[in-house]
């Protein structure tokens, strides 16, 4: 026994030495090399909100309500989604679902009004679903309201929407920028060179403050709620 403990440690010190080595000569496996953020590209018939959140109008007349892909790449591994209440009652811009990450949560307000009538309760046990299908499998609430229509008239569809969520992606890679000097980020990433996927478990406390006032909170003028 003692043999083959011997044996596996020799060969653990081994297999970590050769990985320090073809990281230090950039040599690094693909599986542990940084994923590049996919830009973000909004589905038809899709509205969305300056908060990161979507809305789709269903044949029945209520509203399904998820986060957009900028905010799921950007977050990447969700932990947990906490999701709201059955029958809770939300006015545009309430609080509505937290997203759990790395210990830390990020608020996304309600991009409509309404009661809501489901949960995806797959999220409890598959919460990868929000980052990996945000419009699709990952969906998080569906909101029952007075007047659907006019509830989407705010938001934004199609070209506006992908013009909204490229420029939002800048804005991301601008904030990273300049936090990345003092959270051990990396400052030379280029204007062009997009953000890495998860890019916001790298920011302190402080600056993922930041994220969550000026990208979910005050994009709508929902900070004072």
């Amino acid at each position: 026994m003692s043999v083959i403990l011997a044996i596996a440690s020799l060969v653990l010190i081994l297999s970590v030495s050769w990985l320090r080595t073809r990281i230090k000569n950039g040599r690094v496996p693909s599986q542990l090399q940084p994923v590049t953020m996919r830009p973000p590209i909004l589905p038809g018939g899709v509205f969305l909100g300056a908060n990161h959140a979507w809305l789709h109008l269903r044949t029945d007349g209520t509203l399904r309500i998820g986060i957009d892909d900028l905010l799921a790449g950007a977050v990447g591994r969700i932990d947990s989604v906490d999701l709201p209440l059955t029958g809770q009652e939300v006015q545009r811009g309430d609080p509505l679902f937290m997203l759990l990450a790395g210990g830390r949560h990020l608020t996304v307000r309600a991009p409509a009004s309404g009661m809501v009538t489901t949960t995806n309760l797959q999220l409890q046990e598959a919460p990868w679903l929000a980052e990996k299908d945000p419009y699709g499998q990952g969906w998080v609430a569906v909101l029952r309201c007075c007047d659907p229509r006019a509830e989407i008239l705010p938001l934004r569809l199609g070209s506006e929407g992908q013009i909204f969520l490229i420029a939002e992606l800048a804005r991301l890679a601008d904030l990273l920028r300049g936090a990345a000097h003092g959270t051990g980020g990396d400052p030379n990433q280029t204007e062009n060179e997009l953000p890495e996927e998860g890019a916001l478990r790298q920011l302190d406390n402080e600056a993922w403050g930041t994220f969550q006032q000026c990208f979910l909170d005050a994009a709508d003028g929902f900070s004072d709620k």
